[in-house]
């Protein structure tokens, strides 16, 4: 499961990847606690929700999108913080 405990006893996720050049990466998550099954628990809940995130959405070159949709529900009450849109 990729489990590191450091010399300060907090536990770490850790991942070694290869990069397209040929070189390895190492990428180690700290996962605040001390407790291996929590560690375990966390490390768990990390790849469920790394392999389930939703792809992001390809717009052809030529397409555009008007402002409004970006924004949330919230910029139509005239709330200025919800969305850097101009109104109008």
């Amino acid at each position: 499961m990729n489990l590191w405990l450091s010399p300060h006893g907090i536990w770490y996720y850790r991942k070694v990847t290869t990069l397209p050049c040929g070189r390895r990466k190492e990428i180690k998550k700290s996962l605040h606690t001390r407790d291996k099954l929590m560690a375990r628990h966390k490390v768990t809940q990390l790849l469920a929700c790394v392999r389930s995130r939703p792809k992001p959405i390809q717009l052809p070159a030529d397409a555009t999108v008007d402002p409004q949709e970006q924004c949330h529900p919230a910029h139509d009450s005239g709330n200025q913080t919800a969305c850097s849109a101009p109104v109008g």
